[in-house]
């Protein structure tokens, strides 16, 4: 373990003096002017800059910024805190946020409340060994003196979430790539004390494939985290999975995730990415990711579930652009509003490479929907790259305490050749949030893919029912049928002729509950 000390800013008193007036000035802007919006953005020349974090408290919003080399945005990543006031106007910012490390970067900035203490967290590289960190902020902005956790062995580090705790603490989450892997294959928790000190760690994952570590969450005084690959060591479960665990970071309870087929082999869980579980009641969750090609071709789908630590689906959303591909944001699309009611937010017309995820052709747009716990549109907000001749890089999604949200990540100006992007972070208040912005009515179901080879997965917009999947040929005569479980289905189609055939999906009483087209290739 390493340490050191760094006071993130140290200033005269004239300097005091004027961040009092800043406060004031800010103080006096959100009185006259109600809910406060604002707009911050920051280049880094010759790297690639996004927004990982923000958390507002006694005033201030605290931004965690990671950037890395070049216009592909390549390894290592260095990061940096930054400060504004109430309206969005930077005061300052830490400079590198651990110095003496070849790579880090904060993907966590908050505490359990205003009286707790203030972290921010995230993956490290720390003398060659890979790692995570934390520290707290205090005072005057001032940074403690680091904990940093590494491990050897490890070719890699990431973290995208970590949870303040009741006792002052926090517990990190994270993966490490242990070779000859080339992504994350192993889960590690970390639990820190309020003293900084390691109360707690534990690693989970065996052998080889991906096994992300997504999000961390209380729920009913217990603390959940998921997985995007799952443990196999727990049941044998399949690909994402849900976890619950003690003080001492040992598992207690899982569950799978929602998926397309309720039959082993467990392998088609129906949505992979972000996972952010989200409570919203003592027996609920709703979570988001996407489904579907992310490359060749690429046909990414947003998807938002409600579930239960049964492992039942209760339902399913499918918001759906006229884009070829929506993407979730990449670190969190969830986020409970000022009411209870959810925020959520995707990219229509998501670029992902090659060669890069900043390798991007045309603008993009936002689109942010406010939903009641059974997942019906109450608002929505549009953020129009097209009309702003922009392609914004989502990471978050975060409910503010005015009943607005904050998007951020990072905004490239189309009309630069550069190809670079700039740091950027966006402040809505509730009112952003129109009704009646849809511009066209949801489909009942989905299929993928369409067209297809070998056969296609169903999901049902709306409840999870059940039921069954008809499949007839050109003339009307019906060449298969599955059953519907829980609003889903995968029709195997490969003894069938190329060709295109007609859908019908009925509920147990018998009546219709969708009917489409399906084209075999």
């Amino acid at each position: 373990m390493a340490s050191g000390t760094f006071l993130l800013w140290h200033r005269p008193q004239s300097q005091v003096m004027m961040r009092g007036i800043w406060l004031l000035l800010a103080l006096c802007t959100m009185c006259a002017h109600g809910q406060s919006t604002w707009t911050w953005t920051q280049a880094d020349p010759g790297r690639q800059p996004r927004v990982l974090d923000v958390y507002h408290r006694n005033g201030h919003y605290y931004v965690s910024v990671g950037s890395r080399e070049g216009v592909l945005g390549q390894l290592p990543t260095r990061s940096k805190l930054v400060v504004l006031n109430g309206v969005g106007e930077q005061l300052d910012d830490s400079g590198p946020i651990l110095p003496g490390s070849e790579s880090a970067s904060i993907s966590f900035v908050g505490a359990r409340s205003s009286s707790t203490p203030l972290y921010v967290s995230g993956s490290c590289t720390m003398n060659g060994e890979r790692g995570f960190f934390a520290r707290i902020i205090s005072g005057d902005w001032e940074l403690s003196e680091p904990t940093i956790i590494t491990y050897t062995g490890y070719e890699g580090s990431t973290s995208e979430k970590a949870l303040p705790m009741a006792d002052g603490g926090l517990i990190i989450s994270g993966s490490l790539l242990e070779p000859p892997d080339l992504f994350p294959n192993r889960v590690v928790l970390v639990r820190i004390g309020p003293d900084g000190g390691v109360l707690g760690e534990a690693i989970y994952g065996t052998g080889n494939g991906q096994r992300i570590c997504r999000y961390i969450t209380e729920w009913n005084g217990e603390v959940w985290f998921t997985v995007d690959g799952g443990l196999q060591e727990f049941n044998d479960a399949g690909l994402m999975q849900a976890f619950r665990i003690n003080e001492s970071l040992e598992v207690e309870q899982t569950f799978l995730l929602p998926r397309v087929d309720r039959a082993p082999p467990f392998s088609d869980s129906l949505m992979v990415g972000v996972l952010d579980m989200t409570p919203i009641s003592a027996t609920r969750f709703a979570i988001s990711g996407r489904f579907g090609s992310t490359w060749n071709p690429p046909a990414a789908r947003a998807v938002v579930c409600i579930g239960d630590t049964t492992g039942a689906t209760i339902r399913t959303w499918l918001p759906r652009s006229s884009y070829d591909q929506d993407f979730t944001p990449f670190l969190q699309g969830l986020t409970t509003a000022m009411d209870g009611n959810l925020w959520f937010a995707m990219h229509e017309n998501a670029q992902l490479g090659p060669p890069s995820t900043y390798s991007v052709f045309e603008p993009n747009r936002i689109h942010v929907y406010k939903v009641d716990t059974s997942l019906n549109i109450l608002c929505e907000h549009v953020l129009d790259g097209f009309a702003d001749d922009a392609y914004y890089y989502i990471t978050r999604i975060k409910a503010t305490d005015d009943g607005g949200f904050i998007l951020m990540g990072s905004r490239r100006d189309m009309s630069d050749p550069s190809g670079y992007f700039e740091a950027w972070a966006q402040k809505f208040a509730a009112t952003d949030c129109s009704v009646g912005l849809s511009e066209a009515v949801a489909e009942p179901a989905v299929l993928y893919p369409n067209p297809g080879r070998e056969g296609f997965h169903l999901l049902l917009n709306g409840a999870a029912i059940a039921g069954a999947l008809e499949l007839l040929d050109a003339t009307g005569r019906k060449v298969g049928q599955v059953p519907v479980q829980a609003g889903q289905a995968y029709f195997d189609a490969r003894s069938l002729p190329a060709g295109l055939y007609l859908y019908r999906v009925l509920d147990r009483s018998g009546s219709a509950k969708a009917t489409g087209r399906w084209l075999k290739e």
